[in-house]
């Protein structure tokens, strides 16, 4: 294995985004041969040098390295180094050829960068002529100490931010942006930071476009020795054509008035086959293609659109979801004269760069799953009925003597916005309408007048879902139409890692493809399950209730599966599964710590990961938890919540936690309380008992504390430093009203500064002896009381159940 005590770094480069596989075969002269009969070569370089090779798990040297006879076959390669993501690889080699591999690690305190709106939603494309303010934020989770000085931290960073007319990491153009520096500086409206000293590091840009295209940029950490690391993003710039969502509806309008023209009787793929002969060569469309109960649409703009006619005869098995027969019918428009937004490529650089092999998996096992939360993302939960497994879902998990905390969203909750968060759990269930094993429809209403989505839409991330039914008196009716998203809006869009998740895709032909399987596989998810062709609302439910009776049973994911063949539809739909069949969910308290991220963990509001603040460290390991009352863009409170079953011989529950506040010390005695407290409710009686609760009050009470004006000073007028770190406040009867409240102002700073804390400490010994073997709902909650403008803040970390 590799030697943890080797220096950080030895080399000076920059590093790739992505990582960077180039894999090329090299035969005869060109490479030479590496082996007789049936063995050839592997030949890897790792940027930086000396990391270590395992070859199907035998550690065979640093890089650079020859591998010579290796059997001709497919290998396992597992680079390793100190400080940098592991990287798995397979690799074929060929009898008497050299495998040759170049790859780039990427270093685990380089973590996510972000280009944002100011209203916190991900961004990856935008419109010519449009001035489009973003926020650009990197997570470089390193102390201020390792990274390089600045003459001026006020205007200065060595975080920095450039711009290239070509992109990618050989551009040999890169210039400064016009606010070329990042900042964790906490303040809110100058840099969009929020925290100061959480090692999150931001600035705030308009763009303001006029040609279509693509900017790329750069984001470069500079560190102490002189080291230079680098992450990349791409914002595609579209000629935006704000008609397009008038000239569907309009579209889709025609097509009702049509299929209402044809004879009763008419079967609903004769209406759609006739539909689509109908658009051929209209004017705004550029593709057709019809099968089975759905018409795809591709619209001159860009934009794709679905006609989903559901046939009202077929009521008793519930709604078919969404999808099509096989595609053996020729487009209308010829291939070569196609622009069709499902081709479009998804590979490059993705706008929100959340690099999967940064983010860490469950310590659980590689057989478990890393969360018990569950989400039931179920948009047409009312369309679907009585054939909607959401109530069967909730009855099942509840049940299970495991410890499920699970979430529903459900028919217009169920939006576009609402699966940025999929990957916080443990098990995702996909009830919904879909296409291709591509698409996925929400409950978005799409609306003609509204461009917030016009940028996904005309880039093919997004398309517009329309419902419409043919009743049993032989007339087509409409629904209001909603928005879909594809594969690739989920890959720029999902921030995070799946925790070896379950993901159950309750939609058509959810597995015929491989977009979307692709997209959960390489996030991290353990399984999937699906359907190959088109499936019944009946069919679907009995399925998923079949495998979660099994799951919540401690059963395996290959014991919970029973494959089988939709009897209800002349479709002919298989329930599949794809991934590991030895999947189970983990029993107790998971990720105490934070070392996995929110892993486990169930957050609302404002609920992080850090892996520092200011001076202050965890107190175990590398990372805490952090909830705060609505600390920038977020909400007004946060919190964070685990379902699991106590052991049987538990009797205690401690913690270690620090509460900062803006409301010291001049809102003591007031209205204005700021209150975080533990609670546990088991889930048989879902009675909630709180442990431990504390307010500003009762907290400058414990602590000596008491009212007085306490205002911000500047750096510069303060010369003395505290025990802890941190400056002592330069009034001394400010000083002495803290008590043992520790001022940190101006080194940590929220939006309005003068922030005091109570430093670590530590609750234990809190008893939880009389829930023993009971599933039960831990929860940690902060939230603003009066006001929310003056902040507060708890970190959290070495949660034990004992």
């Amino acid at each position: 294995m590799c030697d943890v005590t080797k220096k950080l770094f030895s080399h000076q480069y920059v590093l790739y985004v992505c990582l960077i596989v180039l894999v090329a075969v090299f035969a005869g002269g060109c490479g030479g041969r590496s082996g007789a009969g049936d063995t050839g070569g592997i030949s890897v370089t790792t940027v930086p040098e000396g990391a270590d090779v395992f070859l199907n798990g035998s550690l065979q040297g640093q890089t650079p390295l020859q591998i010579q006879n290796v059997s001709a076959g497919t290998h396992e390669l597992l680079i390793q180094m100190a400080y940098y993501a592991d990287v798995e690889v397979s690799v074929h080699v060929k009898a008497g050829e050299t495998t040759v591999l170049v790859q780039a690690l990427s270093p685990l305190w380089f973590g996510a960068v972000q280009m944002l709106t100011e209203g916190g939603t991900p961004l990856s494309a935008i419109g010519t002529e449009q001035s489009v303010p973003v926020i650009v934020s990197a997570n470089v989770n390193l102390p201020p100490g390792d990274l390089a000085a600045v003459g001026d931290e006020d205007t200065e960073s060595p975080v920095r931010l450039y711009r290239s007319s070509t992109g990618g990491p050989g551009a040999d153009d890169w210039e400064p942006v016009a606010r070329p520096y990042l900042f964790d500086s906490g303040d809110l409206f100058a840099h969009g930071d929020e925290i100061k000293g959480d090692r999150v590091y931001s600035n705030k840009l308009v763009f303001n476009e006029t040609e279509p295209g693509a900017i790329y940029l750069k984001v470069e950490v500079e560190l102490a020795d002189g080291s230079l690391f680098a992450r990349y993003l791409e914002l595609e710039v579209l000629l935006l054509d704000e008609q397009a969502g008038a000239q569907i509806q309009s579209v889709h309008e025609d097509i009702l008035t049509e299929l209402n023209t044809l004879a009763p009787g008419t079967s609903v793929e004769e209406m759609l086959a006739h539909a689509a002969n109908w658009l051929a060569g209209r004017d705004g469309i550029d593709n057709v293609e019809q099968s089975g109960d759905v018409l795809e649409i591709t619209h001159a703009s860009g934009i794709t659109s679905f006609i989903h006619l559901q046939d009202e005869a077929n009521e008793d098995v519930g709604w078919i979801r969404g999808g099509s027969k096989e595609r053996t019918a020729q487009p209308v428009i010829p291939l070569d004269e196609q622009t069709r937004g499902d081709t479009l490529d998804a590979g490059g650089i993705s706008a929100l760069d959340v690099d999967p092999a940064l983010l860490p998996l469950s310590e659980t096992g590689e057989n478990e799953v890393g969360s018990r939360a569950v989400l039931i993302w179920a948009p047409f939960a009312a369309e679907f009925s009585p054939w909607d497994e959401t109530a069967g879902l909730f009855q099942r998990f509840g049940e299970s003597d495991i410890g499920f905390n699970v979430v529903a969203k459900s028919n217009y909750d169920a939006d576009v916005n609402s699966l940025r968060s999929i990957a916080n759990y443990g098990m995702v269930v996909l009830a919904t309408h879909g296409s291709g094993g591509r698409w996925l429809a929400t409950a978005e209403l799409a609306s003609t007048a509204d461009t917030t989505y016009l940028t996904d839409l005309q880039s093919g991330r997004m398309a517009i879902w329309q419902q419409m039914k043919l009743t049993t008196a032989g007339n087509v009716t409409s629904y209001s139409p909603t928005y879909a998203v594809r594969d690739t809006w989920l890959a720029a869009n999902v921030v995070g890692q799946f925790p070896n998740s379950i993901i159950v895709n309750n939609s058509c032909e959810s597995l015929r493809g491989n977009d979307l399987w692709n997209f959960f596989a390489d996030r991290g998810a353990g399984a999937l399950f699906g359907h190959t062709r088109i499936v019944t609302s009946r069919f679907a439910v009995e399925k998923v209730y079949e495998l979660v009776e099994g799951l919540a049973a401690g059963q395996t994911t290959g014991a919970s599966y029973v494959q089988e063949t939709d009897p209800y539809s002349f479709h002919n739909a298989v329930w599949e599964m794809r991934g590991n069949e030895e999947l189970t969910f983990a029993l107790g308290l998971i990720n105490g710590s934070f070392e996995d991220g929110m892993l486990g963990w169930v957050g609302t509001g404002d609920a992080r990961t850090v892996s520092g603040l200011g001076p202050l460290q965890p107190t175990d390991e590398f990372s805490m938890g952090l909830i705060s009352t609505g600390l920038g863009f977020t909400v007004s409170h946060g919190g964070i919540s685990q379902t699991f079953r106590v052991p049987d011989n538990a009797t205690q529950l401690r913690f270690d936690w620090n509460y900062l506040s803006e409301e010291f010390l001049e809102w003591i005695g007031s209205g204005y309380q700021d209150p975080w407290e533990v609670s546990i409710t088991p889930v048989a009686t879902g009675q909630t008992d709180t442990l431990l609760e504390w307010r500003v009050d009762t907290i400058a009470e414990a602590f000596g504390a008491s009212y007085a004006y306490s205002p911000f000073y500047n750096t510069d007028e303060l010369d003395a430093v505290g025990e802890h770190g941190f400056y002592l406040h330069p009034d001394p009867d400010v000083r002495a009203a803290g008590g043992n409240l520790i001022w940190v102002s101006p080194t940590i700073v929220f939006d309005q500064g003068d922030v005091w804390m109570t430093h670590w400490q530590i609750a234990e010994a809190l008893d939880i002896s009389a829930y023993a073997g009971e599933v039960v709902t831990l929860a940690f909650r902060v939230e603003d009381t009066g006001d929310t403008s003056w902040d507060s803040v708890v970190l959290l970390d070495n949660i034990v159940v004992q």
